[in-house]
């Protein structure tokens, strides 16, 4: 990473199958997480997301500590979109749509990659159709949100897995899918297919909204993140996250 931008400040369903930002492979086996009380479901929020065209968007984020949330950089900043987002509200454990089991926070603080501002790839928030074309655009898609308010509880961390361990064991993936009754929280575990060293390709189900999505792996107890979910790719027929090497860790970390 060479540099970081900040800023501070305070859907309809397509066919099963049909290619989208984020794509559902039929039949699609995401399961109604019902009690979002428990850990790790707890420290996983919804995003809505406010930018100077004026329209409001839908994401998912994790927390990682009691002050910041993990997400993708494309749901904080976007060229056709005037830039960085006027607003960012954040509701861990949201289910429903007026449901905060434990209140809202706000950003006070967003950022992403300089390299992402500078690639500026077409947002994943508006690319007709739903499709991603070339996902190499999207290396650097991840973010940070600082709140303004602390939401206590367990950590999910952040790790740099091997090859061999991502591909031996399942990640889950649990977000706020917009092909969903709005502000539940749905989630599928499954196996990554197959790597890079910067991005993860999977087929496990996901739909708009779930974008910032963090994929969570159990080791020694405890349970980390080990990519951010960004999009589907048409090119490839699967989805794919940005991986959490230790260079994207640093820069998460020298964000906090």
């Amino acid at each position: 990473m060479t540099g970081t931008e900040k800023s501070r400040q305070p859907t309809g369903a397509k066919p099963e199958g049909e290619p989208g930002v984020e794509i559902v492979f039929p039949p699609d086996q995401r399961v109604h997480i019902e009690d979002t009380s428990t850990f790790p479901v707890r420290r996983i929020g919804r995003l809505e997301m406010t930018f100077p065209n004026k329209k409001v968007y839908s994401g998912t984020g994790t927390l990682i500590d009691d002050y910041h949330v993990l997400t993708a950089a494309h749901n904080l900043w976007g060229k056709e979109l005037g830039g960085w987002a006027t607003g960012v509200s954040f509701t861990p454990a949201q289910n429903g749509p007026n449901d905060a089991p434990y209140g809202i926070g706000w950003a006070k603080r967003l950022d992403v990659p300089e390299e992402y501002r500078t690639l500026a790839p077409p947002s994943p928030l508006l690319t007709p159709g739903g499709v991603v074309v070339d996902y190499t655009q999207y290396v650097y898609d991840f973010g940070l949100i600082t709140l303004d308010r602390a939401f206590d509880g367990t950590e999910i961390g952040l790790f740099a897995f091997d090859d061999g361990a991502l591909l031996a064991d399942p990640v889950s993936i649990i977000g706020y899918p917009g092909d969903k009754p709005t502000g539940t929280m749905w989630g599928e575990t499954g196996r990554i297919g197959s790597l890079a060293e910067e991005f993860l390709f999977y087929k496990i189900d996901t739909y708009k909204g779930q974008s910032g999505s963090s994929l969570l792996r159990s080791r020694q107890g405890a349970v980390y993140s080990a990519g951010v979910h960004v999009a589907g790719s048409e090119t490839l027929d699967t989805n794919f996250a940005v991986r959490l090497n230790q260079d994207n860790i640093d820069q998460i970390l020298a964000w906090m």
